[in-house]
């Protein structure tokens, strides 16, 4: 018994029996899914990837903490000076224009809508808050907020985690052809 606990084979077999069971019920058909995570192992090249995120979890979970950190801050800056502008994204001239959901009245709703559109815009979180008129007392404040934004958090932080995982894989590449 002592040595099925200790082998990864008979924990995984075991793992995927359970989640099977749970699958097979009526409330559990999403479970049957996970059992897609079996391709891992039967596929060498996804486990060498994943093994790529497992050596370099260290520096992957920093560069994350910097990017939670600065997209704290960013948010925490848009909650001071820019709630309104979160709150007008949607066009009321425009009944066809996408609701972006962007909610700005508490620090929690302004940083989940600051990390969910900010990083997946492609010109940052200036791209989906309302624009501000040239001459708003606002409208270099913004500037800059919109600039800072897409530069440090966009730019630059997003190719350091890409960077992180791009040089992995030419070490990991560079290591195979060597042997």
């Amino acid at each position: 018994m002592q040595a099925c606990i200790y082998d990864r084979n008979h924990t995984r077999n075991l793992v995927y029996l359970i989640i099977s069971f749970y699958g097979s019920s009526e409330n559990g058909k999403l479970f049957n899914a996970l059992l897609l995570i079996d391709i891992i192992n039967k596929i060498k090249t996804l486990s060498q990837v994943l093994s790529i995120f497992n050596e370099n979890k260290i520096a992957l979970a920093s560069t994350l903490l910097l990017f939670a950190v600065l997209l704290y801050i960013s948010a925490f800056f848009a909650f001071e000076r820019f709630r309104n502008d979160y709150e007008s994204a949607k066009s009321e001239d425009d009944d066809n224009a996408p609701d972006f959901n962007l909610y700005c009245d508490s620090l929690v709703k302004c940083f989940t809508s600051t990390v969910n559109f900010g990083i997946r815009a492609g010109g940052g979180i200036g791209d989906v808050i309302a624009k501000p008129m040239y001459g708003d007392d606002n409208y270099w404040t913004r500037y800059m907020y919109d600039f800072l934004f897409f530069m440090v958090i966009n730019i630059i932080l997003m190719n350091i985690f890409f960077g992180i995982i791009i040089d992995s894989f030419a070490e990991k590449r560079a290591g195979e052809a060597e042997i």
